[in-house]
């Protein structure tokens, strides 16, 4: 073996069901190696113990997936063992890239390393090829698989993911799981940490380009090299520094052939190339096309733009960049583009209504295993192959229909075989990813909708330690009441905890507030969820605070909390609900609805 002979693997937790047959084959061969299974030893910080790992095993096996692409953690093991590579150039450390999705692009530094296209070869080719990249020769060995905790527990919880892994895609139809009691316990810790600023950036008052004016509306997208902003009146998408909020470049240029770009709001970072669409004027282009752009993330020059897209007209989801394909909702159907701009496939009209007045965004779609997962605003959920674009199942969501109550405004989740997705009835409901068929519904601890002429906010959920993070609540006149964040089990949906946002020990200075729930999903770092929330006084004197909350996964305890104020009516009227806890470097990024963005030091 290389090295010590003992193997790290990096690996998104939502491929824990595709990476088995690379267990079994370690296991096999009787290879130690490191799977993080997340759920175990929560007690210690998640990142320290990944820190020792890393230093502890001298090969790195990165599994790469669409959903390593879009990783932040494997990002930074990534860049960890590099680091180590740099600092002690006499520890040899290897690097292998193993390519268990096809249509992923490698730098030519990951080339350098190693990479082996397990989408290529048949799967004893790529074993065989494997086993040679490790240095592997048969020998004896007593200890095969280490995990964040050692010894049996930790083997009796290994082996429960991979049956459960199992399970989720090939078990066949059953019926739903009985719910257990719900616990809803009120966990608040009394000293909680209030977030210090390290920067912020005001986009109505920014001093590198004239004045926006208008209802300022912005996009927000991030890798590790900087923060990347779109905006829906002003005229330049911009990058900012993560360590000092400096503008790193402009688009467009004063030497750019587009004269004037607007309603770009919707943005997003893949490698080396930022996307997003907007409406642009050229010499040749009218101001009412919208088009997809494609910008290099270093200068910000243009790399191409699409023919227009006439049938989008501003109201488009979010983008989803997978298996080398963009794809998004937009106007009642789904658009499929390759990295170069021209069309994979035809538009696919799910709503031929084109959406709602009252709601006509559409959550973004969500890709595995070849799948695309797409709710429309009415409640209907679409499974579609994602190289045609074929429909392969569908189902309409209780409690969804037409009226404005009943509209889905949140993207699905999906893990471990599972679709996971809130409907208007105020619960979640989990189907099998395959065939469209009810594995369990959650309870939620939001108020009932008993008129669907109000409206329900179910956030899109998220996925970690075998749990599912999400918040709710139910709009009464201009503010969701009873707005609620909340921890349920992933495996049947029974309810962990709950939190009221309101009585938690922060400072909010607002009289007879109540909650604006979001649907933005929450973030997991470490031990830690923060949700993204904001608060309205109800006396009408137009106070609001927006807050990002910092909750102990295992029981909900505040940990931490950032306050920023804003108009009391601009939350509860624009639209614009603050998006937070995206990870940048040695903190988080928190866009208000002022817009303002914060960057934290945590």
């Amino acid at each position: 073996m290389f090295g010590n002979g003992q193997v790290f693997i990096s690996h998104a937790h939502e491929d824990n069901a595709i990476c088995q047959p690379l267990l079994a084959a370690l296991d096999a061969w009787q290879i130690t190696y490191w799977f993080d299974l997340q759920e175990l030893d929560p007690g210690q910080r998640f990142a320290d113990k990944i820190q020792q790992a890393l230093e502890q095993h001298d090969l790195l096996l990165r599994v790469a997936t669409a959903a390593a692409e879009r990783s932040y953690w494997m990002y930074r093991e990534l860049q960890a063992v590099r680091g180590l590579q740099h600092a002690f150039p006499n520890h040899p450390r290897r690097i292998i890239h193993l390519a268990l999705t096809p249509g992923l692009v490698f730098d030519a530094t990951a080339r350098a390393e190693m990479v082996i296209d397990a989408t290529s070869m048949e799967r004893p080719a790529w074993l065989r090829a494997l086993r040679e990249a490790l240095g592997y020769t048969p020998q004896p060995r007593v200890s095969r698989r280490t995990a964040i905790a050692i010894g049996a527990a930790s083997l009796v919880a290994a082996a429960t993911t991979v049956l459960a892994a199992r399970f989720y895609f090939a078990a066949p139809p059953h019926t739903v799981a009985a719910l257990k009691p719900a616990t809803t316990p009120q966990s608040i810790a009394s000293d909680p940490k209030a977030l210090a600023q390290r920067w912020h950036y005001d986009f109505n008052f920014s001093a590198d380009e004239t004045a926006f004016g208008g209802d300022q509306r912005v996009g927000l997208a991030q890798d590790m090299d900087a923060l990347y902003a779109a905006t829906n009146s002003g005229l330049a998408v911009k990058a900012l520094a993560p360590q000092d909020g400096k503008v790193l470049w402009l688009f467009p240029s004063k030497t750019s052939s587009i004269t004037t770009l607007s309603n770009a709001m919707i943005i997003q970072v893949y490698q080396n190339v930022v996307y997003l669409i907007g409406n642009i004027t050229t010499n040749a282009l009218a101001s009412n096309a919208f088009v997809l752009l494609a910008l290099d993330k270093t200068s910000g020059n243009l790399l191409w733009q699409s023919a227009p897209i006439s049938t989008v007209n501003g109201n488009a989801s979010d983008l989803l960049i997978a298996d080398n394909t963009i794809y998004f909702m937009g106007n009642g159907s789904v658009y499929a583009y390759r990295l170069n701009g021209t069309a994979r496939w035809q538009p696919v009209s799910l709503d031929p209504h084109g959406g709602s007045e009252f709601y006509p965004n559409y959550p973004m779609p969500v890709y595995a295993s070849g799948m695309l997962y797409v709710v429309t605003n009415p409640g209907k959920l679409y499974a579609l192959d994602a190289v045609t674009g074929k429909v392969r199942w569908s189902l309409q969501l209780p409690g969804s229909g037409t009226l404005p109550g009943q509209y889905v405004i949140a993207a699905p989740l999906v893990f471990n075989g599972l679709v996971v997705v809130g409907s208007p009835d105020n619960h979640y409901y989990a189907y099998d990813a395959a065939r469209g068929t009810l594995r369990w519904k959650s309870l939620s601890p939001a108020q009932p909708n008993t008129d669907f002429q109000e409206f329900t906010c179910m956030s899109q959920p998220t996925y970690a330690q075998s749990r599912i993070f999400a918040q709710s609540g139910v709009t009464d006149g201009l503010a969701f009441k009873g707005g609620r964040v909340f921890a349920f089990d992933a495996t049947d949906g029974h309810l962990l905890w709950q939190v009221d946002p309101l009585q938690l020990n922060i400072p909010f200075q607002l009289h007879n507030a109540v909650v604006v729930a979001n649907f933005e999903p929450a973030t997991v770092i470490g031990d830690t969820v923060y949700f993204t929330l904001g608060c309205i006084s109800t006396d009408g004197n137009q106070q609001g605070v927006e807050v990002l909350i910092g909750l102990r996964t295992q029981d909900g305890t505040l940990v931490s909390y950032f306050l920023a104020p804003v108009s009391g009516v601009s939350i509860a009227l624009s639209g614009d609900f603050p998006s937070g806890g995206r990870p940048v470097a040695n903190g988080l990024a928190f866009l208000s609805s002022a817009p303002i963005l914060y960057v934290l030091n945590t």
